[in-house]
């Protein structure tokens, strides 16, 4: 079972076939290269993750990628008939019985490395960002190992009761 994607450019509708990547974006190194000064060079990338999983994830653009009409954040599982937009552009997901894949060729040289060519890997995470009042002021006026115990102390303290290497049970 695949998976292919209808998006109509300068016209005329396309039928691309989704391999287990499909960059999308402004640049004509792209799979889906779309015209349009509203989509990033490097927009967008839908990645098969087996099982019959197609995941579209955002790579940072300016102006977002939504599905149903909602932004994409975080990397987001396709469903059959799922409209993606980017810029002016809409593109129609769609399973398939059957799928040829086209050979994919390896990128040019000249290509920018982007997330999907460096091996970047799906995994669920919480990031806590903290912001440190006169941390850069009082960075320049302790030693380094200092601030190191400073900033491990307050680690340990924000992490709460637990194991030592923050994990707790």
């Amino acid at each position: 079972m695949g998976a292919t994607l209808y998006v109509t450019v300068d016209g005329q509708e396309r039928c691309i076939v989704c391999t287990d990547l499909v960059t999308v974006g402004r640049h004509a190194s792209n799979d889906i290269a779309l015209p349009d000064e509203r989509i990033s060079r490097s927009h967008a990338l839908i990645r098969h993750l087996g099982d019959g999983q197609y995941y579209l994830m955002d790579t940072g653009s300016a102006n977002g990628t939504f599905v149903n009409d909602q932004r994409v954040l975080v990397p987001r599982m396709l469903a059959d008939g799922d409209s993606i937009r980017v810029g002016r552009h809409t593109l129609a997901f769609h399973w398939t019985e059957t799928v040829v894949p086209p050979v994919r060729t390896e990128p040019n040289d000249d290509d920018e490395p982007t997330l999907c060519t460096m091996g970047g890997v799906l995994q669920k995470v919480t990031i806590l960002v903290a912001d440190i009042r006169n941390y850069t002021r009082m960075s320049e006026q302790i030693p380094a190992k200092q601030i190191a115990q400073i900033v491990g102390d307050w680690f340990r303290s924000a992490n709460g009761p637990g194991r030592a290497d923050g994990r707790h049970g």
